[in-house]
């Protein structure tokens, strides 16, 4: 897919905790690998975390540079005047990751050769759905990082090509293939304290990162299938928010707007990927739905339901509301991080797809339980599903 570059060396001499010697005073040192820095004591709850703002403050090009920890001090200057600043590790950008900027994007898709793909038929007798859950580019846990996550996409990808070829050695009709997109495809920073803390990349690279992930996940079906439909959803995760808050409408989704930006660049290349059709929620809709092989597929990212036992009964309140999922015979969901399948009502299915992330383990220290990785696929035929395998 792409490389990634082993800077762990580079940055070992520049560890979060290296010492400063006065609290509160803008310093800042550094070298052609990387260094430290602090801001200014600051009234407290005043000094933002922006990772790009940060950097501005010391004339550092955020296109050259990125944070690679962050520490916010926060102490009592006197009786009922509280302080605070941040002190910060940062090093170069590293040229091995994708850091492709719109045009650069587009060029690359301009430049992929490969014959235009037959016309599939009027209605396929069955189709491989593919579901990308959770994986939070940017995060951190006992799974590593942002590298770790983009090897193990890698490696997912190889088995699904393997699994694709497996498929059709059984004689499963395969004309078309679904890309499910069920959110928090990047950690972001405004969802819990800890990540100005323990992400590994900012924003702006965290969707990046995303873009190559899920770009590669959709030309992989478009490279073996005459017809490809990418759906997304919105979430938690990639919700614009502010301090902890949505910001915006449903619509305003990173999530959704990487998947804008494959569908533009994806545009002008016809030929490789004019068989490409990209579905999203509407603009006051977090959930969306399409038609396959006769079936409804709908897809949430689930966080709406606020636990996974209650999923069920949203469903069923999502009719109230003539929301997309409603009318769902197959209900596809990320967000609890775990593999689980449902019957329920007239023969509808939910399924919960697994997370790619390196691991909640802030959950597996409350409850001693944690979800390995995996990508959930499965076929849908007029009958309804089956081949459920998790690579």
């Amino acid at each position: 897919m792409f490389v990634v570059g082993d800077i762990a060396q580079r940055l070992a001499a520049f560890s979060p905790e290296k010492p400063v010697t006065s609290r509160g005073r803008k310093e800042i040192e550094y070298d052609d690998q990387g260094g430290f820095l602090q801001t200014p004591a600051a009234p407290a709850g005043t000094v933002s975390s922006d990772h790009a703002a940060i950097l501005a403050k010391f004339d550092l090009d955020p296109t050259r540079w990125v944070i690679t920890g962050l520490r916010r001090s926060q102490w009592e200057q006197k009786p009922g005047v509280e302080l605070e600043s941040i002190r910060c590790t940062f090093a170069p950008r590293n040229p091995d990751v994708a850091t492709l900027d719109s045009e650069a994007f587009a060029r690359y898709i301009r430049g992929q050769r490969r014959k235009a793909k037959p016309a599939p038929s009027d209605q396929p007798a069955a189709a491989l759905c593919v579901v990308l859950a959770d994986p939070q580019v940017g995060k951190t846990g006992s799974g590593g990082g942002t590298d770790e996550l983009i090897a193990r996409m890698d490696r997912t990808y190889d088995k699904l090509t393997d699994h694709i070829a497996k498929l059709k050695r059984a004689g499963v009709p395969l004309e078309s293939a679904v890309w499910l997109d069920a959110g928090d495809i990047v950690e972001n920073f405004e969802n819990v304290p800890s990540q100005a803390q323990t992400n590994d990349r900012d924003i702006t690279a965290q969707l990046e990162v995303a873009r190559e992930i899920e770009h590669h996940g959709i030309d992989l079906l478009a490279r073996n299938f005459a017809r490809v439909d990418a759906a997304t959803c919105g979430s938690n995760h990639a919700q614009v928010r502010r301090n902890g808050k949505r910001a915006g409408k449903p619509s305003d989704d990173f999530g959704i707007h990487i998947m804008r930006s494959i569908e533009w660049a994806y545009g002008f290349n016809a030929d490789a990927y004019s068989h490409v059709s990209f579905r999203y929620p509407t603009e006051w809709s977090e959930t969306t739905a399409l038609d396959v092989c006769g079936q409804r597929i709908g897809l949430a990212h689930g966080y709406q339901a606020g636990s996974p036992d209650k999923v069920i009964q949203w469903w069923k309140g999502q009719s109230y509301g003539r929301q997309p999922v409603a009318e769902a015979d197959v209900l596809v969901t990320g967000h609890w991080h775990h593999i689980r399948e449902q019957q329920t009502g007239d023969g509808r299915m939910w399924l919960q797809a697994p997370n790619m992330d390196p691991g909640s383990d802030w959950w597996a220290n409350i409850a001693g339980d944690n979800s390995p990785p995996g990508m959930l696929t499965f076929v849908v035929t007029p009958d309804g599903v089956d081949w459920r395998r998790v690579l």
